[in-house]
């Protein structure tokens, strides 16, 4: 006889669609859905502190990959290489920003196919150079862009890059969702190569490329409808610029840069009298600065009220920006014209040095211990190529290590809390698994639907994979939820479906939850600080069309294939 299953936890998940319906703000949000969900599990207030202290401490490493390449970027903008970016662009008469982007798409997809994720991104890819290229492009083509019409190229850049990484990073056969895949399908008696799992992702990984060509092939349609696809009197912008085991670089050392940027933003905060909000900014930029200096050593139960505590701050507003100082732009166009192409080289160097850490240096070692954290080894070259980055950068500049400090500041008081969502949010899965959410959707996905026809499972399972990945923000969460409770007694089970096709064809259903849901912080809500866009969900309102798409085309391939 089956033990009962105890819906209640699910609490937590209405209280994260209430609150984001309501746009209380989202950390505040998860922090409420976290202890409500706890509770309604009957845990005790100290299992919930420690909960949440646990998976916040585990989860430093998300918001390095945003952190670390700050100050690099930061002095580049302010040398005037969003400018040269967009002059350098402009000297193309056919670029549109629909061919741009279509363009990157293709290499993004191409280079994730071959485990080369590293090589784009939001803070060190799209900000920097993307970005301003599309905004360039545009402006040759149409003049100056009002204001509604570039927040959606922005959107778009940052779009493109997730739908590259998503679809194309799942048919590399190395890669974590694999071996995820991988292990489930063994831990239920189903032995299938990892390689045919990564092969039947070929499918979607097309597909997905051409849906979102060809709604940046509409985007042209829109910009030259909405703009009257006319070139602009004048002179174009191009003529503005003419030019824990042991080892031996661990991400113990990442987390103490990141905590000592921190450190140092906190104290220029508190040290700022024109900040409007320096002191409560300044302590949620100190507790934050603390997590990752000795969070580790910290008991978990007092790591759970600080993260709580930075909610709480977030949550009433507590969070500012003061004023920084930048140059004029006529200096700007003055630095980019001197520097000229050397500005891509630092910008550039972040993902080189990132892809050459990973492949050449991860398996060496050094009186028999390992060169790079083993676990971590693409986090550590980010943060060694972020290092070289930044002392090209300050070369090339003249300008001076704390300046570039100022700059990170600047940067990362314009992300705000966002900067923590992706944290809070790894937070919120734990104690949504150890309260037994998980379990509480699979068993109302099962038993109250009918799954005798063919077409009704799969759609159950390619749309409850979006679904659960919609709330958890995870498409990683969803897949033994759905997989145990579809695809493998159901889809494999009961149809004879092929095991690769539903595994790969399901975690890419997953992805299309992804695009779709500020759950997913890192991918969605943080680039649209970082792109300082108005809206905080135009990068989802980008992705919605493409992510239905790709989920309609998930369930034929998967009702056919498999």
């Amino acid at each position: 006889m089956e033990s009962a299953v105890n819906l209640w936890p699910l609490l937590g998940v209405g209280v994260i669609i209430i609150g984001f319906v309501l746009r209380f703000n989202p950390m505040l949000v998860v922090a409420a859905a976290a202890i409500a969900t706890g509770l309604a599990a009957s845990m005790p207030l100290t299992q919930i502190f420690t909960a949440i202290g646990t998976a916040f401490v585990k989860a430093r490493n998300l918001p390095l990959i945003i952190l670390l390449p700050l100050a690099v970027i930061g002095l580049l903008e302010r040398h005037g290489l969003r400018e040269h970016a967009q002059a350098w662009i402009s000297r193309i008469a056919s670029a549109t920003v629909g061919r741009l982007l279509i363009v990157y798409l293709a290499v993004r997809e191409l280079t994730a196919a071959v485990g080369l994720t590293s090589l784009g991104g939001h803070p060190q890819m799209v900000r920097p150079l993307l970005a301003p290229m599309a905004e360039g492009a545009a402006e040759n083509k149409f003049g100056h862009l009002p204001e509604p019409v570039r927040q959606r190229i922005l959107a778009f850049c940052a779009a493109t890059d997730n739908v590259g990484l998503f679809f194309g990073e799942d048919i590399f056969v190395a890669f974590g969702a694999i071996a995820l895949m991988h292990t489930f399908l063994l831990s239920s008696n189903i032995d299938v190569e990892p390689l045919h799992i990564a092969v039947w992702g070929i499918p979607t990984a097309i597909c997905a490329f051409l849906i979102h060509a060809v709604r940046l092939r509409r985007l042209d349609g829109w910009l030259a409808r909405e703009l009257g696809g006319k070139q602009p009197a004048g002179t174009p912008l191009a003529a503005a610029t003419k030019g824990e085991s042991a080892m031996i670089v661990s991400i113990e050392y990442l987390y103490w840069l990141a905590g000592f940027v921190l450190l140092i933003t906190a104290l220029m905060t508190f040290t700022d009298k024109t900040h409007p909000r320096r002191l409560s900014t300044g302590l949620f930029w100190l507790l934050y600065a603390i997590i990752f200096l000795i969070g580790d050593k910290i008991p978990p139960a007092v790591v759970g009220v600080g993260a709580v505590v930075m909610a709480l701050i977030a949550g009433f507003g507590g969070v500012g920006h003061g004023k920084h100082g930048t140059l004029p732009e006529s200096e700007r166009r003055a630095s980019a014209k001197r520097l000229g192409n050397k500005l891509f080289i630092p910008a550039l160097l972040i993902p080189l040095v990132t892809v050459l850490g990973t492949v050449l240096f991860k398996d060496v070692k050094i009186a028999g211990l390992p060169l790079l954290d083993p676990k971590n080894v693409t986090f550590v070259s980010l943060g060694i190529g972020c290092l070289v980055s930044l002392i090209v950068v300050c070369w090339l500049t003249r300008d001076t290590p704390a300046q570039s400090m100022r700059e990170s500041r600047r940067l990362i008081e314009s992300l705000g809390w966002a900067l923590v969502l992706p944290q809070m949010l790894a937070m919120l899965g734990l104690v949504f698994a150890d309260a037994g959410v998980g379990k509480a959707v699979a068993h109302l996905t099962t038993s109250y639907i009918n799954m005798d026809f063919k077409l009704v499972a799969v759609t159950v399972y390619c749309v409850g994979m979006a679904l659960f990945t919609i709330i958890m923000g995870n498409g990683f969460a969803a897949f033994p939820v759905m997989t145990g409770g579809v695809g493998v007694p159901i889809l494999v089970g009961m149809f004879h479906g092929n095991p690769a096709v539903m595994a790969a064809i399901g975690m890419f259903s997953g992805y299309c939850g992804t695009l779709m849901t500020p759950m997913a912080a890192n991918f969605n809500i943080v680039p649209a600080a970082l792109l300082e866009l108005e809206d905080k969900n135009a990068v989802i309102r980008a992705q919605v069309p493409t992510a239905l798409a790709i989920l309609v085309a998930n369930i034929i391939l998967l009702y056919f294939l498999m």
